[in-house]
């Protein structure tokens, strides 16, 4: 909920600049104030929503909670707004917010994808360039360049799989009166659970369920991943994982790091990878070896590098690898890997069609290949 949430379930009320602490007035039942907030109610304005919550405030700040009529009146205009809400996000209005969120996708994962590739925006200056590991990695404006990049993934995502939020953007942001319209009825409905809950009269149930109905409609991960070739490599992956895991070649941290990396790409527009055993195995021996000999480098004390650890196992083609330290879950080596340039083009490559990872302890490595078929990014 908005800000609203706080003041309404908190009655932390301030009305006028004045804060009611002790002896507040008592408003009796058909006062102005109650009056005037009841008379309010079907206002879907930005300014009728702000004057109502002053009202409220004011209703909130007596000895006795709002009268009955006043949460009579709520709760009608709320079951109205229900009504009215449901019909707005007919068919046709949820066929044309899909459409247009296919389209603002598409646009948003251009924008990322160049930002992030393009390393002249999105530099890497790590101790590999000759720097002290102790130096900002990415330069003196390394926080800032990563939070433009978070800005933009963030908005892939908003459009790719929509929250409360997101929809009420996108229905603000319509060309249509009729969007712009739907999103007054969906700030309206929510300011009025709000003041419902507060009353102790409703549980936020009714807006849940409605919304549960209608953002998956408007859900386009779920078209993405079911996409005939990228469901199948999935699917193919579930499988062989579980028979790698029932061999203890594959641990149960290692498979979500590569289902995260790969439901991040299928976001970002791109190919999953196929899960391959001999890139699990060079993975979990180079960070096994990293932890014997207490070295944390894509060449090892012997001079050796992923190409080298690829060919070992049988994989001939080229790799690109990822590593980390100190991290104990799959879901968090793939949040440092985001936040690091270098790490996060790597994933984000349109040419690899492998992947395996393994860890040893705190250790991380990933491996990328590019033995397979690749398929056309965006299809």
């Amino acid at each position: 909920m908005r800000a609203l949430g706080m003041l309404a379930v908190a009655f932390l009320l301030v009305s006028g600049g004045r804060a009611f602490a002790e002896d507040p007035p008592t408003l009796p039942s058909g006062s102005p104030v109650e009056t005037e907030f009841l008379k309010g109610l079907p206002g879907l304005g930005a300014k009728a929503r702000a004057r109502r919550q002053e009202l409220f405030a004011v209703l909130c700040a007596g000895e006795s909670p709002p009268s009955a009529a006043v949460m009579q009146g709520i709760a009608r205009e709320h079951d109205q707004l229900v009504r009215t809400l449901k019909g707005r996000l007919d068919a046709s209005h949820l066929k044309s917010l899909r459409e247009q969120a296919k389209a603002d996708l598409a646009t948003r994962r251009k924008e990322a994808l160049t930002f992030i590739r393009y390393e002249n925006r999105y530099p890497y200056f790590g101790p590999s360039e000759g720097k002290p590991a102790t130096e900002d990695p990415y330069g003196p404006r390394g926080k800032e360049i990563q939070e433009q990049v978070d800005a933009l993934v963030a908005a892939v995502e908003e459009a790719y799989r929509p929250s409360v939020g997101g929809l009420d953007r996108r229905l603000r942001k319509g060309k249509s009166t009729q969007s712009r319209s739907t999103a007054d009825v969906l700030a309206a409905l929510e300011e009025s659970e709000t003041y419902l809950q507060a009353g102790g009269t409703l549980s936020g149930e009714t807006f849940r369920i409605l919304l549960e109905q209608v953002l998956p409609k408007l859900d386009l991960s779920r078209e993405a991943e079911a996409a005939k070739g990228d469901a199948r490599v999935l699917e193919e992956n579930a499988l062989l994982a579980k028979k790698l895991q029932a061999s203890n070649a594959l641990d149960g941290q290692e498979v979500a790091c590569m289902l995260i990396t790969n439901r991040y790409r299928i976001m970002m527009g791109l190919n999953p990878l196929r899960l391959d055993p001999r890139l699990v195995q060079a993975s979990r021996g180079h960070s096994l070896d990293m932890a014997t000999r207490g070295y944390f480098a894509h060449v090892d004390p012997d001079g050796k590098g992923p190409g080298d650890r690829a060919c070992a196992v049988g994989f001939q083609s080229g790799v690109g690898e990822n590593i980390a330290l100190g991290i104990a879950t799959g879901e968090g080596a793939f949040l440092g890997w985001q936040h690091s340039s270098g790490h996060h083009r790597n994933m984000l490559r349109a040419g690899y069609a492998e992947i395996g990872v393994g860890r040893s302890d705190l250790h991380w490595t990933m491996m990328l290949g590019s033995e397979g078929t690749v398929r056309a990014p965006g299809h």
